[in-house]
């Protein structure tokens, strides 16, 4: 199964709105988390990044869940963490879910307003791709 040309809601073969659109209706789970792929040196993602060029850099800070470090196939780091957004908002903006935790809502709003705030805005807008880490130069020592 291969990864195609899209428009960052396919993955491997799978439409990424379509899987969430049947979870929803049909397991309707209380949590989901959505990640992009990481390809961490000795694992197959990583050589296969490596051998087919699609590693976009090797900043060992930046291989974590918050960045996407491959490109190709139509698919970079802005197209994969929007596609994330829009799953994450998709899945947490559903009426019945949101019916449901009201009360936790309005809680968290009356105790936590800065708390609230930044999740409203990161839920209602998308998350931020974080900057990448200043990379540290060596110098002699002595």
């Amino acid at each position: 199964m291969g990864v195609t040309k899209n428009d960052g809601r396919e993955f491997c073969g799978l439409r990424v709105d379509v899987e969430i659109r049947h979870v929803m209706q049909h397991i309707d789970p209380d949590f989901a988390n959505f990640y992009p792929a990481v390809p961490y040196p000795g694992t197959e993602l990583y050589n296969k990044a490596v051998r087919e060029h699609l590693l976009v850099e090797e900043d060992w800070s930046r291989m974590e869940y918050s960045y996407y470090l491959l490109k190709g196939n139509g698919l970079d780091e802005r197209v994969v963490m929007d596609a994330i957004n829009r799953a994450k908002r998709r899945f947490f903006m559903r009426p019945g879910y949101l019916a449901s935790r009201l009360g936790d809502v309005f809680k968290l709003a009356a105790t936590k307003p800065h708390i609230f705030g930044q999740i409203a805005s990161r839920t209602i807008f998308g998350a931020k791709i974080p900057p990448p880490a200043e990379k540290l130069t060596q110098r002699p020592v002595g």
